[in-house]
């Protein structure tokens, strides 16, 4: 999955990342190279970004490790912090 950002106030560049999510490991590429690679579990709970039930990633071993996001068909929407403070959002879409 390729992305573009929106939010705002966009903190970084986010067109040359690229996100593999398999059955147990979220991972995210910078410029092609594994950047990441983290066991995740999934959840419910209500986003401080929408202020609406969404799913989110539960990164395992990780303090405040919550990133909720929505899909909707090839679209992946990732919500970092509360928009409404500075927070931003990644859209991914599949490739």
């Amino acid at each position: 999955m390729t992305s573009s950002t929106g939010g705002s106030i966009p903190i970084t560049d986010l067109s040359i990342y690229s996100l593999k999510i398999t059955d147990t490991n979220f991972e995210r590429y910078t410029s092609n190279k594994l950047d990441s690679s983290l066991p995740y579990t999934l959840s419910t709970g209500i986003s401080p970004a929408t202020n609406k039930s969404m799913r989110l990633f539960v990164f395992t071993g990780m303090t405040n490790s919550e990133t909720y996001f929505e899909l909707s068909g090839d679209k992946l929407t990732i919500y970092y912090g509360s928009i409404a403070y500075d927070g931003t959002m990644a859209v991914f879409q599949r490739q």
